[in-house]
């Protein structure tokens, strides 16, 4: 479906053209904007579609819609002409453009927020980092996609979740505490050898400081206990076991039940942090729900209950597998090892059908490049759990290369060498910072600069699109009239039917950007309709002598103020007044 205030009504001339001559016709009339202006306001391909059909030519099947639509009384296109091989080339009156602006004005017939999802629910994943360290610009990405694509749905009719999986169990919680822990031992003057794999940020020394120094969460561990992690650590080749010796030591030296105090401690200390970041980069969330959960209420047991009651579900060598081959993956997978231990995968499928208990009509998840050999075991457990193929959607993401000066800046958290999400605020401001990580598609990789980011020129399409609102703001303030003036008669000149034919593609690419869950629609949308304000600024007398005019023109960059501020509303961002 298309929603452009003037497809409609040429579409519903179409359909009748097509019922005149080719009454048993179902083509789907599709009605495009050509490359090339001269071609035209619209066209249409209709002809060709029907010429398979039809067994005709296209320009024969064409002529005859064309000379339909002349005898037509309410058709609006004003010029109609056939371009080989088959093309309908339809070019509208002023008038009907200019008759636009109201639509836009008032928001008639919900011009900004079109009813695609007629309250259908939408449940959204996202970020989901491991609560092991600050988020880093790659979370950010994935924030700014999936808080953008909650803001589009609920612009345009959907009913949102927005969701953050705490990975709050296994082996990384292991490595946090254990990695605080070592710190503090440092601080007490124990000799030992951090190792290379436990986190190294920054903020595992403010951990140690507020959780073991300050609040005393784990006892003082006696020197002759912990003799083994101040030996010489292996070679480099054995660093994971060196980290494996050091969370060893960890263990033995403090209690399960102090332990678990402290593991909890460290990933709420962390979290707290994480939650605040998402704030401050506009990234909300409805619920923040604990891996841990998952085991203790016994969603894990009674999610491969589920599958078992499908028929998916097999033992062998002692272990409890999931048939994901039969239902699209590359193999089965083990879900209980013969130990009685829980993969991974359990716990995400449990996870999967907690969502279900909600009854989404669709899931969306939202993952990194490095997740992109998982989607096909998940889409099988869903498809187990009941689930219809085309209702899960998972967004791939690629990585950022962050550049500085001209070097890399490398983003790993056990490194701790790497740019946090709030550095980058900081840095470029945060309509800056989201901007810049949704411009592109979600799976093309971006480079970021930020020396080029920092820019404040018409060369930042930040800048750019702020400065369009801005100079209206201005130019409003200067205007004498208390109300802008709505002109049928209007002339326009060629820029302002350019920027009315832009504004009126508004609801479309709202539409093209839920159709492909991606924001970089939008993004480009928003920096043309910036430079054609910026060209018809620059060459045409808005105040002037003329009220009649002036009005006119008045009224026209409120409409353009107005779409501005809408469209990057949804990219989380808010409009300047002032630059």
């Amino acid at each position: 479906m298309q929603y452009h205030p003037l497809i409609g009504s040429l579409q519903h001339s179409l359909q009748k053209a097509l019922q005149e001559h080719y009454p048993n016709s179902h083509a789907q009339i599709v009605i495009e904007t050509p490359k090339n202006p001269d071609h035209g306001d619209f066209s249409c391909n209709i002809a060709m579609l029907l010429a398979k059909t039809q067994k005709k030519n296209p320009s024969e099947i064409a002529e005859k819609i064309i000379q339909s639509l002349h005898q037509q009384n309410d058709c609006i296109a004003n010029e109609i002409t056939l371009a080989k091989p088959g093309f309908i080339n339809l070019r509208i009156a002023d008038k009907k453009w200019m008759d636009c602006l109201p639509n836009i004005y008032h928001d008639h017939n919900h011009f900004f927020r079109p009813n695609i999802g007629k309250s259908r629910s939408v449940y959204l994943e996202y970020v989901s980092s491991n609560p092991t360290g600050p988020l880093h610009i790659g979370h950010g990405r994935c924030g700014a996609i999936g808080s953008s694509l909650a803001l589009l749905f609920a612009e345009i009719g959907f009913k949102t979740h927005k969701e953050y999986f705490i990975n709050d169990a296994g082996r990384q919680i292991h490595i946090l505490a254990t990695s605080v822990w070592l710190r503090h031992l440092q601080d007490l003057n124990i000799p030992l050898t951090y190792p290379k794999k436990a986190y190294q940020g920054s903020y595992i020394s403010d951990m140690s400081k507020d959780l073991l120094e300050s609040k005393k969460l784990l006892p003082t561990p006696l020197t002759k206990n912990i003799t083994t992690i101040s030996q010489a650590p292996p070679s480099p080749d054995q660093d994971e076991a060196w980290l494996d010796q050091c969370i060893n030591e960890y263990q033995k030296a403090n209690t399960t039940s102090d332990r678990n105090i402290f593991e909890k401690a460290c990933v709420d200390f962390v979290l707290d942090m994480i939650k605040q970041e998402c704030i401050d980069f506009n990234v909300p969330f409805d619920q923040w729900f604990s891996e841990k959960s998952l085991v203790t209420d016994g969603s894990v047991d009674a999610s491969i209950q589920a599958l078992k009651s499908g028929g998916h579900i097999y033992e062998k060598d002692g272990a409890v597998w999931f048939k994901s081959q039969a239902l699209g993956d590359d193999k089965d997978r083990v879900l209980v090892k013969a130990n009685g231990d829980y993969t991974y995968f359990a716990t995400d499928i449990a996870y999967h059908w907690h969502k279900l208990q909600s009854k989404p009509d669709n899931i969306i998840d939202i993952m990194g490049a490095d997740h992109h050999g998982y989607i096909p075991r998940l889409r099988a457990a869903l498809i187990g759990l009941g689930m219809k193929p085309s209702q899960f959607h998972a967004i791939i993401y690629q990585f950022i290369t962050l550049t500085q000066n001209g070097q890399q800046v490398q983003m790993s958290t056990r490194q701790g060498s790497y740019i946090t999400l709030a550095d980058l605020i900081k840095e470029v401001g945060l309509d800056c910072a989201r901007f810049y990580l949704l411009q592109k598609k979600p799976d093309q990789h971006i480079t970021f600069d930020l020396n080029i980011a920092k820019k404040e020129s018409l060369d930042n399409p930040v800048y750019k699109i702020h400065y369009a609102h801005a100079r209206i703001c201005s130019v409003l303030a200067k205007l004498t009239e208390k109300a802008p003036s709505y002109n049928p008669d209007y002339q326009l000149n060629k820029a302002e039917k350019g920027l009315i034919q832009i504004l009126t593609r508004y609801p479309d690419v709202l539409a093209s950007c839920a159709r492909d869950h991606t924001l970089h629609h939008l993004c480009q949308y928003l920096l043309e309709l910036a430079s054609q304000l910026h060209s018809y600024y620059s060459s045409t007398k808005i105040i002037q002598e003329d009220l009649d005019i002036q009005a006119s023109r008045h009224y026209l960059i409120l409409c353009i103020a107005k779409v501005i501020r809408n469209g990057i509303k949804i990219l989380g961002l808010k409009a300047k007044d002032k630059m």
